[in-house]
This record gives C-alpha cells, sequence and structure tokens, in this order.
C-alpha cells in the first residue's frame, strides 16, 4: 500500500480506506506527514474534526511548508467557527503558495465571515489576477459585491460589481452551466440595462445537451426571445463589443440549421443596421481596371495547430500563383509554429485588431477581389465581420461546416463527396460542390507515440471526437455497442473544459446506466500519442449528425477504417465523403443496427479489419496533398470574379 493509493481513494471520496492506507503507514513510520495529512483529511471526510485538527497539526509541524497542509487545517478549524485561527492558516498557506486559489477563496468565505469585507475584496482581487478564470473566485467576488452597498461606493464599485458579474457569466457560460450564467446576466441587468447582453443571453446554448428535450426547448426559446427582442425595438452600437458571442453550438444538434442561422442575421441587421459596411473600393470595383493578379484574402483567427491550420496550409502554400495574388488575414488568437509556416507561405500577412470596426478597414484598405473566410461561427470578430461587404465576392469554406445565415456571403464551398443531393437547401449561400475537397492535406509526420495503458482483455472501441459531438441521440448506438460486446469498453477524449467531461458521465449515467462504466474517458495526449492510440484501437467511431474530418484523415493517414453512418447535413458526411473517394465503402452503415453490427464485427473480425487496414493503405493516397485541390480553387476563383464583374453568380460547377 502506498500514500498514492491513499490519495486517491481521498479523490474518489472514499474516506475509510484512505484512513485505513495511511493509518498503516503512519504506524510504521510516524515522521511521514503526508500520511498524517491524508489521515487529517478522511478524518474530515468522516465528520470527526477534532481527530482532523489533532493529526492535520501533527503533519504542520512535520510539514511546515507545505501549503495544502495549512489549507486543509485552516478549513477545519472553519468548520468548528473557529475563523480568526482559521484566517492565520489560509494566510501561511498563501505565504507558502501564492497561486493557491483554493486557500484565497476560503481565506476570503472566513474574512467575509468576520465583517474584513475590505480585506476579503483585496484577497480575491489579488487571486483573480493569478486566475482569471476561476468561477469559485468570481462567485465569492460577485457575493460579496452584491452585499457591500457598492451603489453609494460610487461609479468605481458599481463598474466593479457589473464586471466581476459579467466575467463570471461568461465563465460560467464556457463552462456549460447555463441555468447558471443565466442567473448571473439577469442579475447584471438589474444594474442598469444593456442590450448586447440581452441577446448574449438569448444565444445561451450548452456545449453538452442533456437530452434531445433540452435541445429543442433551447432552439425554440432561442427564436422566441430574438422575435421578443426584435419587437421593442431593440438598438445595439456594435454587435461584436457589447454581444460578442455566436451560436457555435447549433451545428451540434442535428438539425437544419438555415432557418435560425437566417433569423439570427436578420436579427443582428436589424438591432445594428452598421454591420452592412461597405467597403470603398467595392462600389466601383466593376467599372475599374482587373488587377493583373486576383487579389485573395484567406481570413481567420485558427491558422495555427488546430484543425483550421491544418486543412488550410496544404491550400495557402500550394496555391497557383500566377493568376492570384495571396494575403493571409490574421484574426487575433494564439500563434505557434504551425502559424509561422502558414505565414512563411503567404505572399502578405495581414494582423488585424481585436475591435470590429479597424478590423473592417484593416481589410478594406487591402481592396480584395475576393475573400475566403476558413471558418464563420467559431469566434466573435469573424464572424461579425462577415457582414459587411468587403470584398466583391465572399466565400466560406468548411472550418465550420454549417451555414453562416449571412446575406453578405455569397458562397458556401464544399465538395460533391459531401453533399447529399437536396444540400443546397441547407445554405443560405451558393452551394459549390468541388470535385476535390477544399483542402491540400498533408500526412502527419509524427511517430514514436506510446499508447496510454489499456486493458489487455478489453475490446477497444474509440471514439476522440471533441465532446460536444456526441449528440444525446449516440447514446443509445454507444450502449447497443457494449451490449454486444461484453469485452468492449469505449475510450472518449476529454473535453477541453473538465465540467464537459462530468456533464458527459452525468448524462451516460442517466442513459445507459447499465453499461456507463464501461466508457473510460481519456485525458489530452501529445499528438503523437494520440495517433499511436487511434492506430492500437480495435474499432474507431464516428460521431453521427456532425461527424470527424481531420480526426478521420489522421485515422485513413494510419489505414484504420472508421464506422460511420452519414447523416442528412454535410457535417455529418464528410468521413463518408472519405470513405467514396477512395472507393470503400464497407464500414458506412445506413441505420443504427447496420451501424452496431459493423463496429461489433470490425472490432472482433481480425482477419476482415487487416484486409481494410491493407485496402485503405493503398487507396488513402488520393485523399492527401491533392494538388487539384488548390488548382480548382483557383479556377474557381476566376470564374466567381468574372461572374461579379458582369454582375452575375456561379450557379453551379463543373
Amino acid at each position: 500500500m502506498s500514500l498514492a493509493l491513499a490519495r486517491a481513494r481521498l479523490e474518489a471520496h472514499n474516506y475509510t480506506e484512505a484512513w485505513d492506507i495511511a493509518a498503516s503507514i503512519a504506524s510504521t513510520d510516524p515522521r511521514q506527514g503526508e500520511a498524517w495529512h491524508v489521515l487529517g483529511v478522511a478524518a474530515a471526510g468522516l465528520g470527526d474534526n477534532r481527530a482532523a485538527e489533532t493529526h492535520l497539526a501533527r503533519a504542520a509541524a512535520l510539514r511546515p511548508q507545505d501549503g495544502s497542509i495549512a489549507r486543509n487545517y485552516g478549513a477545519v478549524l472553519a468548520r468548528q467557527k473557529r475563523l480568526p485561527e482559521a484566517v492565520l492558516e489560509f494566510q501561511r498557506a498563501l505565504a507558502i503558495d501564492p497561486n493557491d486559489s483554493e486557500a484565497a477563496a476560503m481565506l476570503a468565505k472566513a474574512q467575509g465571515s468576520l465583517g474584513r469585507q475590505e480585506d476579503a475584496l483585496s484577497v480575491l482581487r489579488a487571486a483573480l489576477t493569478k486566475a482569471p478564470e476561476n468561477i469559485d473566485l468570481m462567485t465569492r467576488m460577485a457575493n460579496l459585491l452584491a452585499r457591500r452597498p457598492v451603489l453609494i461606493a460610487g461609479a468605481q464599485g458599481f463598474a466593479e460589481r457589473r464586471g466581476v458579474l459579467l466575467d463570471l457569466a461568461r465563465q460560467l457560460e464556457r463552462d456549460g452551466r447555463l441555468s447558471e450564467a443565466e442567473a448571473r446576466y439577469r442579475e447584471c441587468l438589474t444594474l442598469g440595462p444593456e442590450p448586447g447582453l440581452e441577446v448574449r443571453r438569448a444565444l445561451l446554448l450548452p456545449p453538452i445537451a442533456t437530452d434531445e428535450a433540452e435541445i429543442a426547448a433551447r432552439r425554440r426559446g432561442l427564436a422566441e426571445q430574438l422575435d421578443t427582442l426584435a419587437a421593442r425595438p431593440l438598438v445595439i452600437a456594435d454587435s461584436h463589443a457589447q454581444v460578442r458571442r455566436t451560436a457555435f453550438y447549433l451545428a451540434y444538434h442535428q438539425q437544419d440549421d438555415r432557418p435560425l442561422q437566417e433569423r439570427i442575421a436578420i436579427f443582428h441587421l436589424q438591432t445594428c443596421p452598421g454591420l452592412a459596411w461597405q467597403a470603398p473600393h467595392v462600389a466601383g470595383w466593376r467599372e475599374r481596371p482587373a488587377n493583373p493578379r486576383l487579389k485573395v484574402g484567406f481570413l481567420s483567427a485558427q491558422f495555427r495547430l488546430h484543425t483550421i491550420g491544418r486543412v488550410n496550409r496544404g491550400l495557402i502554400e500550394k496555391l497557383p500563383r500566377d493568376d492570384v495574388e495571396l494575403t493571409v488575414i490574421r484574426a487575433p488568437g494564439p500563434r505557434d509554429e504551425m502559424s509561422t509556416s502558414i505565414d512563411r507561405a503567404a505572399e502578405h500577412v495581414l494582423e488585424l485588431p481585436k475591435n470590429l470596426a479597424g478590423a473592417r478597414e484593416a481589410v478594406a484598405a487591402a481592396e480584395f477581389d475576393l475573400l475566403l473566410y476558413a471558418d464563420i461561427g467559431m469566434e466573435a470578430l469573424t464572424y461579425y465581420l462577415a457582414f459587411a461587404r468587403l470584398a466583391p465576392v465572399q466565400c466560406v469554406t468548411w472550418g465550420h461546416p454549417v451555414t453562416t445565415g449571412i446575406p453578405g456571403v455569397d458562397y458556401y464551398l464544399s465538395a460533391q463527396d459531401w453533399e447529399p443531393p437536396d444540400g443546397d437547401q441547407h445554405y443560405s449561400e451558393r452551394l459549390i460542390r468541388l470535385a476535390h475537397p477544399p483542402t491540400y492535406y498533408y500526412r502527419p509526420r509524427e511517430t514514436g507515440g506510446r499508447v496510454p495503458p489499456l486493458p489487455d482483455d478489453s475490446t477497444i472501441y474509440a471514439c476522440l471526437q471533441t465532446l460536444f459531438k456526441l449528440h444525446p441521440s449516440f447514446d443509445a448506438l454507444l450502449a447497443e455497442i457494449l451490449r454486444r460486446d461484453p469485452r468492449g469498453r469505449v475510450l472518449l477524449a476529454e473535453g477541453a473544459r473538465p465540467s464537459w467531461g462530468r456533464q458527459l458521465r452525468e448524462r451516460f449515467e442517466r442513459s445507459i446506466p447499465d453499461v456507463a462504466q464501461r466508457i473510460h474517458f481519456l485525458p489530452n495526449l501529445p499528438y503523437a500519442d494520440y495517433l499511436a492510440l487511434v492506430a492500437r484501437a480495435d474499432c474507431l467511431l464516428d460521431t453521427t449528425g456532425f461527424g470527424g474530418g481531420s480526426t478521420s484523415l489522421e485515422a485513413f493517414h494510419l489505414a484504420r477504417p472508421v464506422v460511420t453512418w452519414p447523416g442528412p447535413y454535410m457535417r455529418g458526411r464528410l468521413t463518408h465523403g472519405f470513405l467514396r473517394r477512395m472507393g470503400i465503402l464497407d464500414t458506412v452503415a445506413d441505420s443504427a443496427k447496420r451501424y452496431v453490427e459493423i463496429a461489433v464485427r470490425l472490432a472482433n473480425d481480425r482477419p476482415w479489419r487487416e484486409s481494410l487496414h491493407s485496402r485503405i493503405a493503398a487507396a488513402s493516397p488520393v485523399l492527401f496533398e491533392d494538388a487539384g485541390a488548390p488548382a480548382e480553387l483557383v479556377r474557381f476563383f476566376k470564374a466567381a470574379v468574372e461572374a461579379a464583374r458582369r454582375g452575375e453568380f456561379v450557379d453551379g460547377w463543373k
């Protein structure tokens, strides 16, 4: 037995076992301070504060520089209403580790209870500079400010309370805790009217939906709130600065988003007519002499180590330049080695300011003939920027694979292998079905990754998609696979936010309780380790409704098949399109029953699986470094610009 095991039992709230393990260690080695620490925390968990105090005091004497012991000792004292003593311990914990946000929150609570509100606020202000997204710190700050007479304290105090409430609401929103976020937004609105905030609240959507009923209610509520706000009427000076959000999660609901996206876009134009700004060069563009080469801009905030970067890097590098002068337009965002590579491939790089007016003017000054948004809807600045007419021809492609609803976006660049027959109806833009999927995708070069430890006696089904792609209807497919394969285990990738995984686990416990314990969440892996896991899995599962793009390409690079069930919209048909392009449709299902049957067979029929490996290895080159994609894009760019000069559009594409 080890202290690591004792701590693991503590984390699982198994205090009795943690106590037994730590007591055994402490009896053998009484100088082991961490054993007394575990004993103290376990005793507190079991409700024995006297024993907890005794053991933590001994632990603190043995390890005086351990801030976590001081913090836990203070918590036990606070529980016994010995607040002055608790304050001293929390202060000692922070002196040892100034970044201990938990100790800061506890200290502020104790000081507030002692009536020392200004001291508590000072502690929280300092802690929030180190952990600006900490929900507990922000909540305590908001609650303290609510009890303080901030309106009497003047404009500074009023602004501070409003600012904290807004930060807290936004953080709760990102965390998927929508009811709490809504409550904070309502509280903020009681401090005074703020039209943008009302719109932001209307656009709240859950990253992890509880069930299909919640999805339906949220979509219905969004439409109703927009109608109510539009009837007032509402006036917003700058939607980007005041609303600062998009309806990003609509795309994951497995529904036709065109009507709602168009409704949202119309609402924005009604409430903020200035969004439809036009670049000065556009008005007389048709009468001006054509540029020797088309001036084309590629625009995104995601030109980095991100799906958008991987999908577009090759296009930017390989786009034929005889007829095109290419500028990469960067909205504010992180930079990395992929960013450097992309910038090096472009003739010009335009860095946009963070504000909408400045960004519009910067793009307009370049006087582009054609502007291509690599994605619209993933983040706020590029979404609101797309309402403006910044070039005579404006296009968007599959970075966020759903229609924008924005009138000023002329074309949606998709692929004939991805679109269903009625695909045109799903877009407010003119749909262009390219013969070559619009990417020049490089095969990953990372090798030597290590597979995380997996049970040797289990069949591994890996579904390594972003967690918000797991629609509630997908739960039943996972459950049926696990019921059909008693040795099966499903691996999911932990979300960018811990709350997403927690919410999904809770959903599984409600929707599929009999198999929920065989669904496991892996931490974020280094890219090479992730690829090693993809190669090791017995079966790779595509999510339905909104499937894999780059994740499927990575699987096919490794010659691994992916089980997919193409949906009615392009965002659920990418994997099918790649398989169709290779001419290998063995793992394409046409029903829930077939999806489960194919998955279980693929995981357990090794000869069939290996034959698919061989076929994919032979056929996959068609998916990678396809020179036809950048060449076809330039042909389309030229045709679209020529049509625009005639006052027309490209209808259909061959």
